[in-house]
């Protein structure tokens, strides 16, 4: 057998048994508008009957507050369900984020699942920048399986959530002050 028909085999083989325990290292890399499960897995983004999205989100953040996020992928395929998230500001991670339940794993600083889930729900932790950072943009990329085995017959859905930092107003009733001489 040559080189060629090995690299070949090789090839035919990473596809039909690729990423069964989770996405692979260092793919979760274009976000904010992301939509990585497309380089393993064959399917149209946002397209078929699912969706990704993010549950316990602050409407504002405050800075070193930590707050649980949730999340939920579904979809009409029943083989299982991943995902990857990232919290970022422009082109930097914003705040770390860390395990919070079973199945998930970090890539870097990206929180995914660590083999795919039957439920297609996931939580972990995010604590916020120590600082105002302004408008932090959370983004997910999300997987309903669909075929028997490999990358075939997928959907892919993907979304992305601002979330601004909490403004601080300081206000004073300048009818009841009353001052002393």
């Amino acid at each position: 057998m040559n080189i060629k028909n090995i690299k070949y085999l090789i090839s035919i083989f990473s596809i039909i048994y690729a990423n069964s325990s989770g996405p692979p290292s260092g793919y979760a890399n274009n976000a904010p508008n992301y939509s990585n499960c497309t380089i393993c897995h064959n399917g149209n983004v946002n397209s078929g009957d699912g969706s990704i999205s993010f549950i316990g989100l602050p409407q504002f953040y405050s800075p070193e507050e930590t707050y649980s996020i949730e999340v939920v992928v579904s979809g009409e395929n029943s083989r299982g369900y991943g995902f990857q998230a990232i919290a970022m500001v422009n082109d930097y991670v914003a705040g770390s984020i860390s395990l919070n339940s079973s199945n998930t794993e970090m890539n870097g600083n990206y929180v995914q699942q660590s083999s795919r889930s039957d439920n297609g729900s996931w939580v972990f932790d995010w604590l916020a920048p120590s600082s105002d950072v302004g408008e932090v943009i959370f983004s997910g990329s999300g997987l309903a399986t669909g075929g028997n085995s490999g990358t075939g017959g997928d959907h892919v859905f993907i979304t992305s959530v601002s979330v601004s930092p909490q403004q601080v107003s300081t206000q004073h009733d300048k009818r009841n002050i009353k001052f002393l001489l």
